[in-house]
């Protein structure tokens, strides 16, 4: 199962007794800043949960899994990379030693 900006308000609603519409507008607003944050080529840092960055990717030759034999072209692009904070790979790590791999 998926957590969704939908089931996210809903949750920080119930615990704090908002308005899932309140909780909704402050969600969307906040996205909207770290959108604009990207497109301005703005670095993003959330202290104790990460940081995300925009790197620019080379063009290079790629394939289809689906057809090996066929070759494409996969232009220069931008993404977004994360990188995890202190806080969220403690509690990946604690994760890792509960669950049985």
């Amino acid at each position: 199962m998926n957590l969704t900006k939908k089931s996210i308000c809903k949750r920080v609603a119930d615990k704090l007794d908002f308005r899932q519409m309140d909780v909704h507008a402050v969600i969307d607003e906040f996205l909207s800043h770290v959108e604009r944050a990207f497109v301005e080529g703005v670095d993003v840092e959330l202290r104790g949960f990460g940081s995300f960055r925009i790197v620019q990717r080379k063009s290079r030759i790629g394939r289809n899994p689906k057809i090996p034999n066929l070759s494409m072209a996969v232009p220069e692009h931008f993404a977004v990379k994360f990188k995890a904070g202190k806080e969220l790979k403690t509690h990946l790590k604690a994760l890792k030693q509960i669950k049985p791999q």
